[in-house]
This record gives C-alpha cells, structure tokens and sequence, in this order.
C-alpha cells in the first residue's frame, strides 16, 4: 500500500487513515453485485483472449514469443466472501444445536468450516459432540 499512497501524493499514515474513515462494510447485496462485476470482467478478459490466442497465435509463436501460442493468460479472480454472512450462518447453526437439539460440536473452529464452491458452508469434524 506505500507504493499507491505515494502514487496518490500521501504518507502512508495518511492513506491508512483515509480508508479507515471510508468505513465501507458492503450489504449482502451489493457484495453479489460486486461478484457478478467480477466474474463479467473474467468473462470479458478470457473471451478477448480466446480470441486473441487463437486468432494470432499462430503470428506470436512464429515470432518467438515465450509462451507460444497463448499470449493472453486466462483469468479467474478470487471474489471476497461474505463475512457477516457466513458468520451469522456458523452462529445460528451452532445455536440451533445447542438450544434445539441439545447436542453441539465440541470443537468448532475455523478450520471446521468450509466454503463450497457454490456458497453453501459444510460444517465438519464433529468427533467431539457433546
């Protein structure tokens, strides 16, 4: 971050503290726009290079270049995750077991929780329910 603050003509205190008066907690909603915004860019990046690679492909290998035929590498960028989201999720479950059910997993910790490709949470190693 020292190189962008000094990009923008700051100290890098001073663009810490820029963005902590930003305060910038995104809803639920406009976390999903941004995914969509991200995976459109994805999208347009790879369909250009698709068409790059295999269009001129042929010209930048025979001129050498290092990767061959495929001088547009393909892009997947990773989307944020909801925090707040899989957060409440976690506590509500963990609640319903031990207010509800009266069984409950003795040793819930992050490494407990996976995030499926699809969003779904899967809780995991409950050797030690009580």
């Amino acid at each position: 971050f020292g190189a962008l603050a000094a990009e923008r003509g700051q100290t890098f205190d001073e663009f810490v503290a820029e963005q902590k008066e930003l305060d910038f907690h995104p809803t639920a909603q406009q976390l999903k726009r941004i995914e969509y915004q991200i995976r459109f860019r994805d999208w347009a990046w790879n369909s250009l290079g698709f068409v790059v690679n295999h269009s001129f492909g042929w010209l930048f290998a025979a001129l050498g270049h290092r990767n061959g035929r495929y001088v547009v590498p393909w892009k997947e960028s990773i989307v944020p995750l909801n925090i707040k989201y899989i957060l409440d999720v976690v506590s509500s479950v963990h609640g319903y077991e031990l207010l509800i059910n009266g069984a409950f997993n003795g040793d819930p910790h992050p490494g407990n929780i996976l995030v499926l490709d699809d969003g779904r949470l899967g809780l995991i190693d409950y050797g030690q329910v009580k």
